[in-house]
């Protein structure tokens, strides 16, 4: 008699069974002030800005909660082509995070995440003359956002990740007090993702 074994499918959709994962991201961020940098404060018109963010994501997920830990970049397109300052505008940082995920182990695979980190900005502003210019470079700020999103799966180790997040920002330096952005900021936080269950094989 001839026995035959057989691989049943039973490997794990990556939020079954605990596992190490990796997110990149890329998102786009709708400001809801329209002088978030703080040309007006400067005695120039407000300028609006997007910032562009990549953000790099490890993470443990146990059933169907994650935790995770994010090393992110963001660089600021602006509205308008010329700027009073020379060089790019950008922040970046490090985040820790957290998400639960609903009917787990399933294709489409709703959640609700939070998160919260440190930024370090490089705001290399040049208006006027010298008494009016402003550097800001290596100011630490602090982020946190909350979001809601879709993760679908492409195959039994990929999910593409569709979240909307509202973010919140301090606009005052942790190591002065001082202001470094014209306010506290707002946004609106769009963003696409592609998880990669490294314990899914």
């Amino acid at each position: 008699m001839a026995w035959h074994y057989t691989r049943d499918a039973n490997l794990g959709s990556g939020f079954n069974a605990p596992g190490l994962f990796f997110l990149p991201e890329l998102e786009v961020s709708f400001l809801l002030d329209d002088d978030p940098l703080g040309y007006r404060r400067l005695g120039f018109a407000p300028v609006a800005v997007i910032p562009i963010t990549t953000r790099f994501r490890f993470g443990w997920s146990i059933g169907a909660l994650t935790l995770s830990v994010a090393a992110r970049f963001s660089f600021m397109m602006a509205s308008q082509q010329q700027l009073p300052y020379e060089g790019q505008a950008w922040n970046g940082g490090a985040e820790v995070g957290g998400r639960y995920t609903f009917l787990s182990g399933g294709p489409f695979q709703p959640f609700l995440s939070a998160s919260g980190g440190i930024l370090f900005w490089g705001l290399p502003l040049t208006v006027g003359s010298s008494a009016n210019a402003e550097r800001v470079n290596g100011a630490a700020t602090v982020v946190a956002r909350g979001g809601v999103g879709l993760s679908i799966r492409l195959v039994r180790w990929l999910y593409l990740d569709i979240t909307g997040s509202v973010e919140w920002m301090s606009g005052n330096s942790l190591q002065t007090g001082s202001s470094v952005l014209s306010g506290d900021q707002i946004a609106i936080v769009p963003s696409l993702g592609l998880s990669h269950y490294i314990s899914a094989r």
